[in-house]
Formats: structure tokens, sequence, C-alpha cells
């Protein structure tokens, strides 16, 4: 991938308005297990890593956490919640669904329109924002987790609604599930996300569970199609899902990885200054940041200098798949 400027991360770092500390408490580096060996495992350590965050998912993940516990370094997992093919395939009617604008239809033009008896849905995304998500997430995570070595923090990344089932068609629109009359299942409260982390840390009482948060839309924003997301009801229900996430986790991640949200470069600074900006704001000892380990290369691979605000980093080196496709499934009424 090519090097892009460190401007982005320049202008990041402007935007949240603290004071940087010298150094960060933690550097992390995600890597998928087949990216973790030997000789990357020990680049890594050289240049200030100290914990690396393996993808939960890979099947070979067990064999690679045994090689960064043989490093010397902290393990952490990466778990993907919503986007689940698996549990999607698998139950159908927990998926989130599109139903109220049809902006998405620039995007997949040739979706049919759903039948009696039928919806379109968000394959592959099973949010936790249902009671029955909620349930089948948890027995998922839990499952996967206790099948692997224990790490020292658990990442838990989009626990949020599905991208674009607004109806807007934007990757970064997660404020619901179910937009429209069509229920499927039982839809949770606002806190939905602050409960399904405390009940993962109940449940792994020496692991550090990580909520990863992804930002809300952007003004006149071209990916939100014709719908006035930003001023509309996104940020504000947001809000209500990010305070009691905020007040139920002593630390909480915001992925800014342009490469998986595809945005440009300078898109992290704007996305954490609309976060400073709509809801209530992380401490800085308790916000950390995921951004693409491509753009934060500075000559080393260590925490580079304009990072320095945030309390941690995770510089993402394995993709985070943040994509979706709408498919029309058959519903019980």
């Amino acid at each position: 991938m090519p090097r892009r400027s460190s401007a982005a991360l320049t202008l990041l770092l402007a935007s949240c308005a603290l004071t940087p500390p010298a150094v960060h408490s933690s550097h992390a580096t995600l890597l998928s297990a087949a990216e973790a060996n030997d000789a990357q495992l020990r680049r890594h350590a050289e240049r200030g890593c100290d914990t690396v965050a393996l993808l939960a998912d890979a099947p070979d993940a067990a064999a690679a956490a045994a090689r960064v516990r043989a490093h010397g370094m902290r393990l952490a997992w990466w778990v993907e919640v919503a986007r689940c093919p698996a549990l999607a395939d698998a139950r159908p009617e927990l998926m989130a669904s599109l139903q109220g604008h049809d902006d998405w239809r620039r995007c997949h033009p040739r979706v049919p329109a759903p039948n009696d008896g039928e919806v379109t849905k968000v394959w592959p995304w099973v949010p936790v924002l249902s009671e029955e998500g909620f349930a089948a997430q948890r027995a998922r995570v839990l499952e996967l987790l206790r099948a692997l070595p224990a790490g020292d923090t658990v990442f838990l990344c989009d626990l949020q609604g599905a991208p674009s089932a607004c109806g807007c068609g934007s990757l970064l629109c997660r404020w619901i599930a179910d937009y429209g009359p069509i229920k499927t299942n039982t839809p949770a409260a606002a806190d939905a996300a602050a409960r399904f982390c405390q009940s993962i840390a109940s449940a792994l009482p020496d692991t550090k569970v990580v909520p990863v948060w992804v930002t809300e839309c952007e003004p006149d924003d071209p990916e939100c199609g014709h719908v006035p997301c930003f001023t509309g009801k996104c940020w504000r229900a947001f809000d209500a899902q990010w305070r009691p996430l905020v007040a139920a986790c002593d630390t909480v991640a915001v992925l800014l990885s342009a490469r998986s949200l595809q945005r440009e470069p300078l898109w992290p600074a704007r996305a954490l200054a609309l976060l400073r900006q709509q809801t209530a704001a992380a401490p800085a000892r308790a916000l950390m940041v995921v951004v693409d380990a491509a753009d934060a290369e500075t000559g080393a691979h260590g925490a580079p200098a304009d990072l320095g605000a945030f309390h941690s980093v995770v510089f993402a080196a394995a993709p985070i798949d943040q994509s979706w496709e709408p498919r029309v499934v058959r519903y019980a009424r």
C-alpha cells in the first residue's frame, strides 16, 4: 500500500485540543495471524510495540498468540461483532434491515424490491441492537474467546447498528438497525452496546474489554446521498448510545481507519473533531484511536509525536472489513 502524508495525523492531533503527554501508555499493532510471524514480531517489538492485537476468528490464531507471548509482548484479541457472515446466514432474521430511505440503491441498483413477506437486509451485519441479536452475539463471542488463549485485552469492534441501515448508503451511518415498520426481532435500548461490554467483561474478569466505535456522518456528506443525516437523527441517536458506553467503559477506541471506511486521508481529523463537538467527550486517559499503520509510518514504526495526545494508539496493519451488501429475505409474520 502506498504511504500517505502524515498531514492527516498532524491535523488529527490539532483537532483533539488536548495537551500531549510525553509518551503513550500503550502502543498496539493489529495483525493477522499470518503477519504475526517471528520476523514481524521482532520488528514491531524493536520499534516500541508493547501489544499485538490479533484477529480472533483466524484459524491459526492460537499459534500466532503463542508467538506473541514468546516475544514478550502483551496479547489482545480483535473481535468483529456485528459483521458475522456465519451468524447472518444461520439466522437471517437477526440482520439489520433497509426499510427507510432508498438512497443506498445508487450503489446497488440491481437489487429487487422486496415482495410481500420479504424485507431487504444488510448482509452480513447482526447488531447487538436487538435483544435476540444481543443474546446470539454474546454467546458467539464468548465461545470464540474461550476457545483461544487468554488475552490481556479484547477489542470489540462494531457494536453499533449496521452501516447504511437508515437507507442513506453511507458506511458511517450506524445509529440504527431497523429503520422501518418491519421488525423481525425485538429492539434493544440505547445502552445495548454498554451492556454488551459489561456482559463480556463480567464473563472474562481478567481481561480488559475495549469497545471500538465508529463516528457518524459529516455535514453535507456525499456518501449519505440526498438524506440529511447530519442534521437528522443520526448524531442524536449516536450520542444516546455513546454516553452510556463512555460511562461503562474505562477505555473507548475510535476507529479512524480511512482505508476500512473508504474515506480520504484527512477524514480522521474531521471525524474526531465532530465526535468532540457532537457528543460527550471521553476523558483523554480513556480515549484510544485506531489508525491505519500505513498512514502512521514516520520512518520508524513507533508512536509518532502527532498522536501523543491519546492514551493509547492501535496501528491497524490488518484490514478491518466494514463492507455490506443488500439481500432480500423472507420473514415470518
